[in-house]
């Protein structure tokens, strides 16, 4: 009875984490300036089961901003998370053209707001290139190894952060006018965006790059314990070694020109399920790291809590915080350089 709960639970958060729910479509039918999605394919990329993946990239005439979204869709690290509970997305199948398109892009173009051109919809990124980065490893963009698990009978790669690698080079390599950038995802993908931020620096050094951070935030000594990935962790001074909650604000504090957020509900519904906590018992998690997030000496780094229960702030445009501000707006005031901008609680 146990194991039927927890498959159960399992296919309910990655049916939540997973962006294939319905959802009100924001994006007109009729093709918008940059609407357009292609997918590449890419050498030295390897999803979880060693076969090849890539990258999606929708431009925009003569722009000189790049959104750079990591994927997210849950974590495993062993034969019973990878392969029996299978709490991550794509293991088993890889992410070719045809997921792509049918998985990645619904999603990119009618309920994500940083990547909706849609001309009602105030997203200030509307005039952006877009580039997808999808999660097909196990381990939140952030592996750099080979395992064979025991009970597996087979080989699982866990590249997310080699794969980051060779797709962001190859951004820079075809944006070379490239002058902001904005390094996001959501959930796994949110981890992956703190994580791999060091490492778009040096493939954009002459770029502004800033970075939001959708519903990851970790209990003490998560990230350290999972050893199977050989994660590779930003080193920057204020980064407190494999503590996961301490590399956005290290990261702030080292670039203060730049722009830093964090996103969560009040209470989230599907990370608790990874740490063995309950939703209540996490919520305190979550309010400590953004008190944390805030108070970052060079100001240039802030929070926005939706609120309700959920989880992944960013597909829901108009999502308020309990003290009324609304989450597109919020945005803006990231994007702008507003002055007023400021922690949304």
């Amino acid at each position: 009875m146990k194991s039927v709960a927890i498959a159960f639970l399992t296919s309910l958060w990655l049916s939540i984490l997973s962006p294939t729910f319905s959802a009100p479509t924001l994006e007109a039918s009729h093709p918008k300036v940059g609407s357009t999605w292609k997918w590449y394919q890419l050498k030295g990329t390897k999803c979880a089961d060693g076969s090849e993946t890539g990258f999606g990239l929708s431009t925009y005439p003569n722009a000189k901003e790049t959104v750079l979204f990591f994927e997210g869709g849950g974590a495993c690290w062993d034969a019973n998370t990878c392969y029996k509970l299978m709490t991550a997305s794509f293991v088993t199948t890889g992410f070719k053209k045809e997921l792509f398109e049918s998985f990645a892009v619904p999603t990119l173009t009618t309920n994500r707001t940083i990547t909706l051109r849609n001309e009602t919809v105030a997203n200030p990124y509307r005039k952006a290139n877009y580039v997808y980065i999808p999660y097909c490893t196990g381990d939140i963009h952030a592996g750099d190894s080979v395992q064979n698990y025991p009970g597996a009978n087979r080989t699982t790669y866990h590249h997310g952060f080699l794969n980051g690698i060779r797709i962001t080079s190859e951004i820079a390599k075809r944006l070379p006018d490239t002058k902001r950038v904005l390094v996001t995802g959501e959930s796994a993908g949110g981890f992956g965006a703190v994580l791999q931020y060091p490492h778009v620096q040096k493939r954009f050094p002459h770029a502004r790059i800033d970075l939001l951070s959708d519903s990851a935030i970790e209990t003490v000594g998560f990230l350290d314990s999972k050893p199977q990935w050989h994660p590779v962790v930003p080193k920057c001074k204020e980064c407190n070694g494999i503590e996961f909650n301490s590399y956005l604000p290290g990261e702030a504090l080292a670039t203060p020109k730049s722009r830093f957020g964090a996103l969560a509900w009040k209470t989230d519904t599907v990370l608790p399920l990874f740490y063995n906590v309950t939703d209540a018992s996490f919520a305190p998690v979550i309010t400590s790291y953004f008190q944390n997030v805030t108070q970052t000496k060079t100001d240039n780094a802030k929070t926005f809590r939706a609120d309700g229960s959920s989880h992944v702030v960013g597909e829901h445009t108009y999502a308020k915080s309990s003290d009324g501000m609304v989450y597109v707006d919020w945005l803006n005031k990231f994007h702008s350089d507003d002055p007023s901008w400021t922690s949304a609680l």
